[in-house]
């Protein structure tokens, strides 16, 4: 169940993010995310450590078509994940 919930919570904070959209994955505890003018992937995911301590894969790690993808993983705890978010929506803003 937590991850059910984990899920929701992350889809809905993504969908009120600007620059952000959801790619459903087939999988149970992540999911492809899509940011506008994110530029060079793994740079993207670079500067996200760094800059907001968040820890996402680059979508070109897991096949063909992931070049504008990140890979989010959402099996953690509400409180961690509603903590990544306001830090990923922090760093949207600013990036």
């Amino acid at each position: 169940a937590r991850s059910n919930r984990g899920a929701e919570l992350v889809l809905s904070r993504l969908n009120s993010m600007n620059r952000a959209s959801v790619t459903p994955a087939d999988a149970s505890f992540y999911l492809m995310l899509k940011v506008e003018e994110m530029g060079e992937p793994v740079e993207f995911c670079k500067r996200l450590v760094r800059e907001a301590r968040i820890g996402l894969a680059p979508g070109t790690a897991f096949g063909a078509g992931g070049e504008q993808y990140l890979r989010l993983c959402y099996a953690q705890g509400e409180d961690r994940l509603g903590e990544a978010m306001d830090r990923l929506q922090a760093f949207l803003g600013k990036a």
